[in-house]
């Protein structure tokens, strides 16, 4: 019985460099791995979890300004296994790997700007450096597009190295919103409109917010609630007319604590003249935070637009942060 135990655990010892070098052979099929069975040289592969991503630019209503986020698309390109040289890619838009869309437009070259169109990958390494892809703001591609646009890159080598039939490509899906917002405008030289041509409801509360004749909240600093949902500010005017923008006046401290950090930075903007029908009237960003105490931020129409209704949803503060953001007043021009 001791001998049989004895040479049990012999045999299996001798089996494991066996087993092990089984279990890590790559699996033939995979998607990474689908070419013939005895070759396990290295594939090269875009690293593109998800195969796709989203992003959206604006354009400024009755002009070809373009707004471009400074959000960016990278990947990397990546081999299943190190080689013993340098392999070097290029990076094409291939927009034949995109399926036919209804409504859909597919985005020239121009619409983008590469941070590099080769990459390499270095002997004995598994990865390249990030390939950096952003939207570029002078493209008559996505000037043309209507809504909705998609464009895909794919690699190429430059020296016959494989490249995977599942993950060789990636696509940037883009949709163009309109915007009322000139970022760069000014109010100087409108009229503003009296505080009592309009009424601004506490909805938290049940009551309207009282402000005394230079637009400041007479009970001091309102609280949009972000995290509750209530960072809207919705103002409805007596009668219908033709509004030119708008200005928040903001805190730099309260009660002695410098909130500076906390007050609305960005702002979704949204209007008409029936409450039921309004429009997505564009987004607004503060470029910087405020230094004085009732430092205004003006919100510029690149036209004046007729309303009776202006919902201002504050989706963002400074900080970034999902809390309490605070507000000293509100002024509304003609």
């Amino acid at each position: 019985m001791k001998l049989f135990s004895k040479t049990t655990i012999l045999v299996a010892t001798a089996l494991m460099p066996f087993l092990v070098s089984c279990q890590s052979e790559p699996e033939v099929g995979s998607g990474l791995y689908p070419e013939e069975k005895e070759d396990y040289s290295a594939i090269a592969f875009i690293d593109n979890l998800g195969k796709e991503s989203y992003i959206n630019f604006t354009q400024i209503v009755g002009t070809k300004m373009l707004e471009v986020p400074k959000e960016d698309l990278k990947f990397k390109v990546r081999l299943t296994a190190t080689a013993d040289k340098d392999l070097t890619f290029n990076i094409k838009v291939d927009n034949s790997k995109l399926a036919t869309k209804k409504g859909v437009t597919s985005l020239g070259e121009d619409a983008v700007n590469f941070s590099t169109k080769t990459v390499t990958i270095k002997q004995g390494e598994t990865s390249s450096k990030d390939v950096v892809i952003t939207l570029n703001k002078t493209s008559k591609s996505l000037l043309d597009m209507q809504k909705d646009g998609r464009i895909a890159f794919t690699i190429v080598p430059n020296d016959g190295t494989r490249i995977s039939k599942q993950y060789n490509h990636y696509v940037w899906n883009v949709t163009k919103e309109q915007s009322y917002i000139n970022s760069a405008g000014t109010l100087d030289g409108k009229t503003l409109i009296p505080v009592t041509d309009y009424t601004i409801p506490n909805e938290y509360y049940g009551t309207d917010y009282i402000q005394n004749e230079n637009g400041l909240f007479k009970d001091g600093s309102i609280y949009l609630f972000l995290s509750y949902g209530y960072g809207m500010l919705k103002v409805k005017l007596a009668k219908e007319q033709e509004v030119a923008g708008f200005e928040y006046i903001l805190p730099l401290t309260i009660q002695g604590q410098n909130v500076a950090n906390f007050v609305p930075s960005r702002l979704e903007i949204y209007g008409g003249t029936d409450e039921n029908k309004m429009e997505k009237l564009g987004v607004a960003t503060l470029k910087k935070k405020p230094t004085t105490e009732n430092e205004v931020w003006s919100i510029v129409f690149v036209k004046p637009i007729k309303l009776k209704y202006l919902h201002i949803d504050t989706i963002e503060r400074f900080d970034k942060v999902k809390e309490n953001s605070f507000l000293n007043g509100f002024k509304l021009y003609k």
